[in-house]
């Protein structure tokens, strides 16, 4: 699943750009994905802590499937819309279900090693998936890219469906009582530690998603004329730094604690997106691009591990699924603020612009995140 939607970040914003002269509609097409799992992770997450992971890790991989299809088949920017919500619905089961099993399976004391090395292989996919799209729909065309993405998706489903271990961790950790479900649900709401969480990762999505994922591929092809090609090498070196990171981050927030690493890794994001102000190659775009993979991937490891120790294993699911709701609704906004801020202005403001507004961003956040926990540190809500 995350080396076909590797595959599709690479190109989509540039294929919507063929379909349509509106900035905003090519912001949607790419928010079209997330805004579907807006709505779908946290009933995801609650479902998943009474009936368990795996059959809802299956749906989504047969869901994402079908969505990449319709993307191939997409002759118009509101089907290609269309192919991505679908791709996002799945998503939304699949990826929530995964997280919550790795953070359920573990101690604390392991779950930073855990997550980081788990989410090193998500970015796998990503360092293999963006190239290789790229170079497809330059080559054969977007059809074929996304085509492409849909048979690895499928593949996934295999290992899934036969392994009866998978199945059997799968089931763990089910809640039984609807009415301690309520409750839970309403604590989560009054934990201000979560709520901090929420707020970043819905900080952090609008860049990710509105900078690295729609504006920055635009600036590469407009700005710098690099081709597909290149812009899908320059993915691939920012998840090799993201991968690093997230391997690295485990490690750093065993010692130093997730408060620490995250504060760490926003000032790095931050960096990096002004540096990017000052790059006119791809020789220059390199560094600047693996230090923010850098950032990024200490910013997803440290949020994931603060909020495992700030929840009862029996509701990880539900935590998660309000966690990844602002996630999504950060990766909806993003693409069409950026993309609203990019039409603003005249080239090339509208680019530098876009940049700064995110890194000023990241940095106003930082006196919230100075708040979080030492460490493993609990709230009596939890």
């Amino acid at each position: 699943m995350v080396m076909s939607g590797g595959m599709a970040n690479s190109f989509l914003p540039i294929e919507a750009k063929e379909l349509t002269p509106s900035e905003f509609l090519v912001g949607l097409v790419v928010s079209s994905y997330h805004f579907v799992r807006l709505f779908f992770e946290l009933p995801s997450g609650v479902v998943s802590d009474r009936v368990g992971r795996g059959k809802l890790i299956l749906l989504g991989l047969g869901t994402g499937a079908i969505g990449a299809v319709i993307c191939a088949e997409a002759t118009s920017v509101y089907a290609l819309m269309l192919g991505r919500a679908m791709w996002g619905f799945g998503a939304s089961f699949f990826f929530l279900n995964n997280t919550t099993l790795i953070m359920t399976m573990f101690e604390p004391e392991r779950r930073g090693k855990a997550l980081g090395l788990f989410q090193s292989l998500e970015v796998v996919g990503n360092v293999v998936g963006q190239p290789i799209g790229a170079i497809i729909a330059e080559y054969y065309g977007f059809r074929s890219a996304f085509y492409a993405s849909a048979i690895l998706v499928s593949i996934g489903v295999i290992p899934v469906f036969l392994s009866k271990d998978f199945s059997r961790r799968a089931a763990a950790h089910m809640a039984v009582s609807g009415e301690r479900r309520s409750l839970d649900l309403a604590k989560l709401a009054r934990n201000p530690y979560l709520l901090i969480l929420s707020g970043t990762v819905f900080i952090r999505m609008i860049v990710n998603r509105g900078i690295t994922g729609t504006v920055f591929e635009i600036y590469l092809v407009d700005h710098l004329m690099l081709s597909l090609g290149l812009v899908g090498v320059a993915l691939m070196i920012r998840s090799i730094g993201f991968s690093l990171t997230t391997v690295g981050s485990g490690i750093l927030i065993d010692h130093f604690g997730g408060k620490t690493t995250v504060v760490i890794g926003t000032i790095i994001e931050a960096a990096s997106m002004m540096l990017y102000t000052f790059a006119r190659s791809i020789e220059a775009i390199i560094p600047i691009v693996l230090l923010d993979g850098l950032g990024s991937g200490m910013l997803s490891v440290s949020l994931m591990v603060i909020l495992s120790n700030q929840v009862d294993l029996r509701h990880t699911g539900s935590a998660v699924g309000l966690y990844r709701t602002f996630q999504d609704a950060g990766s909806v906004v993003g693409p069409m603020l950026m993309m609203g801020l990019y039409g603003a202005f005249s080239t090339p403001l509208n680019a530098y612009v876009c940049f700064y507004f995110t890194a000023a961003m990241l940095m106003a956040n930082i006196p919230f995140l100075l708040k979080l926990p030492k460490r493993g540190a609990r709230t009596k809500d939890a």
